[in-house]
């Protein structure tokens, strides 16, 4: 279950499971993700786990941060009603902070899935 929707308190969130993944699977990811949130008729709720993610060699970081920039200011933003991100820690964090500064959305961080529901 990489990409599904779940069901918490009568309301469906759209959780995306980055856990454990390698560099070059975190896009693919990102754009069904995006995908979803496009064909939803209504706001989405969205929840991404990044734990033990591996963002790999500074080349691949950058292309993953630049294809999110640009996911979150022309999906993301419009399509997600609230957004929460576990698992952001080390230089993760700091990739978070440079997303949410420049594509402007806001995605709060939790420790744990339950406390991000």
């Amino acid at each position: 279950m990489a990409v599904d929707w779940i069901k918490y308190r009568e309301q469906k969130v759209l959780f995306v499971d980055y856990a454990n993944f390698k560099a070059e699977e975190v896009l693919p990811q990102m754009r069904k993700a995006a995908e979803l949130c496009n064909i939803s008729s209504r706001k989405v709720l969205l929840l991404a786990n990044f734990e033990n993610v591996d963002l790999g060699k500074v080349s691949q970081r950058n292309e993953i941060l630049q294809e999110a920039y640009q996911l979150g200011l022309n999906v993301f933003n419009e399509k997600t009603e609230k957004s929460a991100i576990i698992g952001m820690s080390g230089i993760k964090k700091m990739f978070y902070n440079l997303y949410v500064r420049f594509s402007k959305h806001e995605i709060k961080l939790f420790d744990s899935k339950q406390a991000a529901l």
